[in-house]
């Protein structure tokens, strides 16, 4: 087809039947390319594609977006609004946009595109007048249409935007009044959309991005379904009847979150209908719908709940179905009614047994456990279930070592709990009775298995009210029936709280009777009866040798579990009677037990208390034991951990000469090592014979691990010893024994790392001889080594012996001589290295760090140098240390280099740079900003300017959240350590830079946090330390205040959490009370009074300004529960603040509703924030 060449061919060409839409388009997007005048063509093509459109028989230009993104085009260049207007009276727009938007012959992604921008520029200019049904159809089909397009490409911004474009166009909003026949309108044609809507949100995770619109639209379903003066029911049973099959458990789970918010709480009947209606459509959703009448504190009636509660039950006992579902269901049900728990006791104790019993691991009958004791816990009960749980277990008598609730520990454990939970008179009546029960003739195994559970919960209970139980409990310690049946854990767990419970009068008798008539049995002793006796020799002195015997024989021949477990109760409690009253034979085999493979984990417990350490005799034979050739590989661990002191230096030695002459090291082995060393012998191997030490420091390289850091630790603590003593002379000739070896070493033909290891370790510790020798040798052969390296390529060996220069140089002053003879011979190794050619390998890094020790160069060359290893990807840990070094030297030295590099540093952060880079440029204006000296000048202007510099540069910098939260971090540090530095205007400039750092839309969720407390904090510094800077910027930090004010209220929009809040509430305190650093005048320092009545009426007069905001944003906005929680305080200090005269002039600003609102914000106040001299 031949392009057209005048303006009447073009149209004739453009208004043929059998030209499509794609041939229109094309013709279309050459208009800019004609070289012949066609006069409006814009509105011709307007006319055209409103035509087609209008033509119920042309679908095709309907679907096709290219078209519509055409007529869009020629709309946008029309700048005229009554033409525009004109031409849009002819357009059947609604019938179009019903069509299209239903259709699903179209590319929806595309299509929303294009429909997005064609509503946006027709609400700019016209209005469109349509019915209801109409615009309900319209929004639903705008909704659906939405939810196919390809998130990638649409995303939920642009989701939102052309659904409040089509909300805008058909006048959603507008309409004055609801009646019942629009609601029935809502419900068949927009109330399904707007669920999937809602579902797709929630599953999606995309609530807090969608958060207005989806709070559109429950607005919606509050005005038109659960309105006033509409009937839900009878709406929902029909939008049920219609769309059963088309609604899964998700839409109907939010619609009844809907129902649930939106139904008044008491109006039980409307909840409960819309409960069973969804129930038919999808039982699975049960759970969910009582999880969630759960989480917002809501319920329903007590009788439908209890019917719930027999069919639930019903349904399981006939279909044998004890599933997670079931006992998740019977969990919300106790959750939302309580006396259904209590009521049904019976029923739920059988039930959790039986099932307990066959499903033991199932955690979900557990949690229906805890949710009944809960029952009666919030109906103040617990005295009755305690009844009833008697009761149970004597019925049950018969099943007495299968009973879930006398002998499994998690349901045990419940009971225990919230036994401690009861008040002082219903633990006395609950302990009163165990008693008279337990000294009764009926008292039976129950009855002892009953008390146990009570006793254990003494530990849990306040120890105020512990004395008001002791003289019921010392009745069983004077009960002396001779039919008393045997209670020795009873006793025993009443002896563990009360020291003195045993009446003197009686002890003797109890300790005569009960001792001997335990001795006397033939059969092993329990451990109840074996800690008894002990716990009854804290009372009195009796002779207790038999137990001996009866310990070890009990201890042989119980099982492994209860023998950790004995033992350790045993060591915890009595370590010092074990220590002091049993034979040495007895506490040996004790250790060896204890010490066997089945118990020996339990050490660790047992060294987390210091106690047993004070024991000499049960020590002496643990380290005895542990130390012994057939134990000691497992034994480091926890050898390990026992204190020097524990260790005598015979043993210590024996330890250190049996690791360093095995074959094989370990890690362990050297951790144990090092801890035996933290103290000298001056007598072991490797503290004496250099060939041993030797043999240590090469160990690494044959290890699988790295051992280095640990072998140099060992090295330096063996070093440091000999140096604390260096004028005895044994340890005199060692070291000199060592600089000599060493320096034969390093002078070798053959390279050993160890050598040049041990050269590093020895200059940086010694400083007793003649470091300047060995400093020579060291650098000498360093410089020799790593150019013999350098001619083979070696460059694993150059980074070994570069860093090992480095390391021994970087904290000690080299001569002048030293330093020029490494700048000549980096110069050397250099010179043919292009840096910016990025091609890094593992010798760069070290080379550049022992180029630093003789850098003399301008700090700029430095500079750039550390960008581009820092782009190469080295950390900045590696680097900075090193950069440190010489800024802190240049700062002092030359004032004026340092300030200009730091000023070439600042302007550099404008340059388009990698994101990297600009990383590394901020981290060397932190290592800058710190070293500024106060004698400098210049330093308040550096600061402005860097501040003034990374505030203009912010937008690229956001996508670096660490650095920019490392700035507010250094401004923090400054404001402290160098609070000379902030001018007047360096102080002013803090407050649109923290405003700034706060609002930035590209900072990674994780930091923004982070980033907002910080800012508060260089603004409560601000307050605390420079607040007279201030005391004429009040204005400054009010507008601040109400910005961080709405950035708190729409948290979760911006990503704060209550902590934010918290830092916000404690900022507004700071801003309300100012601190005594903050008003102290140094020049007045007779003045009687401070500054501080002067600031407080200052900021009197503003702050009413954030109070304000605070009422309507309450108002309008929507402050989560605990974001208010935390926010509180600072409202409170605010009102401690202001005087009635500010109260008046806030009650005629607020209009109606926020004058009620700020009424009950300050009966509040007074009620539970104004302080009161009661």
């Amino acid at each position: 087809m031949n392009f057209p060449t005048s303006a009447e061919e073009i149209t004739k060409l453009l208004r043929a039947k059998d030209t499509s839409p794609d041939e229109i388009c094309d013709i279309i997007s050459k208009f800019h390319k004609l070289d012949f005048y066609f006069p409006n063509k814009e509105v011709f093509v307007l006319e055209l594609i409103q035509d087609r459109w209008n033509d119920q028989k042309k679908t095709e230009f309907k679907n096709s977006y290219q078209i519509w993104n055409a007529f869009n085009n020629m709309w946008f260049e029309v700048n005229d609004d009554v033409i525009l207007k004109k031409l849009f009276k002819k357009l059947k727009f609604t019938t179009l946009l019903e069509h299209i938007l239903s259709s699903s012959n179209v590319d929806a992604t595309q299509m929303a595109i294009a429909v997005s921008r064609t509503c946006k520029l027709i609400n700019a200019t016209s209005t469109v007048e349509i019915t209801f049904e109409h615009s309900c159809s319209i929004l639903s089909n705008t909704i659906l249409l939405v939810l196919k397009t390809d998130e990638s490409i649409f995303d939920d911004e642009k989701r939102n935007v052309l659904i409040q474009e089509i909300i805008t166009l058909i006048g959603f909003d507008n309409l004055p009044e609801i009646n019942h026949k629009l609601s029935i309108l809502f419900c068949n044609e927009l109330l399904l959309s707007i669920l999937k809507y809602l579902v797709y949100c929630n599953e999606n995770n995309t609530l807090q991005a969608n958060h207005n619109m989806t709070n559109k639209f429950s607005t919606y379903l509050g005005k038109y379904l659960f309105g006033r003066d509409i009937n839900p029911l009878l709406l929902l049973d029909k939008f049920f009847h219609r769309n059963k099959d088309l609604l899964d458990g998700n839409v109907v789970t939010v619609l009844f979150e809907e129902a649930n918010k939106y139904i008044a709480k008491n109006d039980f009947k409307k909840l409960e209908t819309i409960f069973e209606n969804i129930v038919a459509v999808q039982p699975s959703v049960v759970v969910k719908l009582l999880q969630l009448l759960s989480s917002t504190k809501k319920t329903m009636s007590h009788d439908f709940l209890e019917k719930l509660f027999l069919q639930t039950l019903d349904n399981a006992s006939s279909t044998k179905t004890y599933d997670s579902t079931f006992w998740l269901l019977l969990g919300n049900i106790l959750e939302l009614d309580l006396e259904i728990g209590i009521q049904k006791s019976p029923i739920l104790l059988s039930l959790i047994e039986e099932q307990r019993i066959s499903q033991s691991d199932n955690e979900h009958i557990l949690d229906v456990w805890k949710k009944f004791l809960n029952c009666y816990i919030n109906a103040r009960e617990y005295p009755q279930f305690l009844k009833i749980f008697e009761k149970y277990c004597y019925e049950n008598n018969t099943v007495l070592n299968s009973c879930i609730y006398l002998n499994d520990p998690k349901v045990i454990q419940e009971i225990i709990k919230n036994i401690a939970t009861l008040s002082v008179s219903q633990l006395k009546d609950t302990f009163t009775e165990m008693v008279t029960k337990l000294m009764s003739q009926e008292a039976n195994k129950v009855t002892i298995s009953i008390s146990k559970i009570y006793l254990k919960s003494l530990p849990l209970i306040s120890y105020i009210i512990l004395p008001d139980l002791k003289d019921t409990l010392s009745q069983l310690f004077t009960y002396t029936d001779s039919n008393a049946k045997e209670m020795w854990e009873i006793k025993y767990l009443i002896m563990q709280i009360y020291d003195d419970i045993i009446p003197d009068e009686v002890i003797s008798d109890v300790t005569d009777t009960e001792v001997t008539r335990i001795f006397k049995m033939d059969n092993i002793l329990s451990k109840d009866q074996l800690f008894f006796i002990l716990k009854l020799r804290e009372y009195k002195d009796f002779d207790i040798s038999e137990t001996e015997a009866k310990l070890i024989h009990y201890l042989e021949n119980i099982d492994d579990l209860t023998k950790r477990e004995t033992l350790k109760e045993l060591f915890v409690n009595w370590s010092s009677l074990i220590n002091n009253l049993f034979s040495k034979e007895t506490i040996l085999k004790l250790i060896n037990i204890l010490i066997s493979e089945s118990c020996i984990s339990i050490l660790d417990s047992l060294f987390e208390n210091d106690d047993i350490f004070e024991e000499n005799t049960v020590m002496n034979n643990l380290v005895f034991s542990l130390t012994s050739k057939n134990s000691i590989n497992k034994a480091i661990p926890y050898i390990i951990q026992i204190p020097l002191e524990c260790l005598n230096k015979n043993i210590r030695v024996s330890l250190i000469n049996n690791i360093t002459t095995k074959n094989t090291i370990c890690d362990a082995d050297l951790k144990l090592l090092d801890h035996l060393l933290s103290s000298p012998t001056f007598k072991s191997q490797i503290e004496n014979d250099f060939d041993t030490l030797l043999k240590i420091m090469e160990y690494p390289k044959h290890a699988t691990t790295n051992m280095e850091s640990e072998v140099n630790l060992i090295f330096q603590k063996v070093l440091k010893n000999h140096i604390s003593q260096s004028k005895e002379r044994i340890s005199r000739d060692f070291l000199q024994l060592l600089e000599e070896k060493i320096s034969i070493g390093i002078n070798n033909e053959q390279f050993f790392e160890a050598y040049f290891t041990m050269a590093v370790l020895f200059v940086k510790s010694s400083s007793y001889t003649d470091q300047d020798k060995l400093v020579n040798i060291f650098v000498d052969k360093s410089i020799e080594w790593i150019s013999k390296f350098s001619d083979k390529n070696d460059d694993s060996h150059i980074a070994f012996v570069s860093r090992n220069l480095y390391d021994g140089l970087k904290d000690i002053d080299i001569s002048k001589k030293t330093s020029s003879r490494i700048a000549s011979f980096i110069r050397g190794m250099t010179k043919d290295f292009n840096m910016a050619t990025k091609q890094m390998n593992k010798s760069t890094l070290p080379l550049f760090l022992l180029h630093t020790i003789s850098f003399d160069e301008r700090l700029e060359i430095l500079y750039a140098q550390y960008l581009i290893l820092r782009d190469s990807g080295i950390s900045k840990n590696e680097l900075l240390p090193a950069i440190n070094n010489i800024v802190i030297r240049r700062s002092v030295l030359n004032e004026n280099e340092f300030n200009n590099a730091l000023i070439s540093t600042i302007i550099s952060l404008s340059d388009e740079t990698s994101n990297t880079t600009r990383c590394a440029i901020l981290e060397l204006l932190q290592i800058q900003m710190i070293n500024i000296n106060k004698e400098n000048i210049l330093g308040s202007k550096l600061f402005v300017k860097f501040i003034s510099e990374v505030f203009s540069n912010i937008a690229q910098l956001q996508e670096n959240s660490q650095e920019i939260l490392d700035i507010c971090n250094l401004i923090c540090d400054l404001q402290v350590s160098k609070s000379w530095i902030f001018s007047q205007y360096g102080i002013e400039i803090l407050f649109p830079f923290c405003l700034r750092v706060t609002l930035l839309q590209g900072i990674d969720k994780s930091h923004k946090d982070s980033i907002f407390i910080a800012s508060t904090k260089i603004i409560s510094n601000i307050l605390n330390f420079s607040r007279i800077k201030v005391s004429n910027r009040n204005n400054l930090v009010n507008s601040l205040l109400c910005e961080y004010l709405e950035l708190i209220c729409s948290s979760r929009k911006h990503g704060l959490s209550t902590e934010s809040a918290i830092a916000f509430s404690r900022l507004v305190v700071n801003y309300c009370e100012p601190s005594n650093a903050s008003s102290t005048n140094t020049r007045n320092n007779n003045k009687l009074s401070s500054n501080t009545s002067t600031f407080k009426k200052t900021v009197r007069k503003y702050i009413p300004a954030l109070l304000i905001k605070h009422v309507y944003l309450c108002i309008s906005g929507t402050f989560e529960d605990n974001i208010r929680k935390c926010i509180t305080p600072a409202i409170y200090a605010i009102l401690d603040l202001i005087s009635q005269n500010e109260l008046n002039m806030i009650n005629r600003v607020l209009d109606n509703s926020g004058r009620q609102y700020f009424k009950v914000l300050y009966a509040d106040y007074k009620r539970l924030g104004k302080w009161h001299e009661s």
